[in-house]
């Protein structure tokens, strides 16, 4: 969706463009962090810091009729460290079970 051309008075899913970005790069590193948990925790962050980046260098792109903003790297970096958070509590709470 982050690539689709923009439509006049498109909307959020959330309500929120921000949210959104938080949401998708939250579950992402959500994702990330528990499909690969040996992995240490700041290779898939920067991946997603550049996917994020990567996304809206496209947006700055004509073709597209979408903006870049740096807002969105923002939201997406906040999205980021609350999965990583998330996936960090669920392996701690995992480790106490697995006792």
């Amino acid at each position: 969706m982050a690539l689709r051309p923009g439509a006049p008075g498109h909307t959020s899913i959330l309500g929120w463009d921000k949210l959104d970005h938080i949401s998708a790069f939250g579950a992402l590193a959500l994702l990330a962090r528990m499909g690969w948990p040996k992995w240490r925790w700041v290779y898939p962050a920067i991946a997603l810091a550049g996917y994020g980046l990567l996304i809206e260098l496209v947006q700055a792109s004509p073709l597209i009729h979408r903006t870049a903003s740096v807002a969105d790297l923002v939201a997406d970096a906040i999205g980021i460290a609350l999965g990583m958070a998330l996936a960090f509590g669920i392996e701690r709470v995992l480790r106490l079970f697995n006792r």
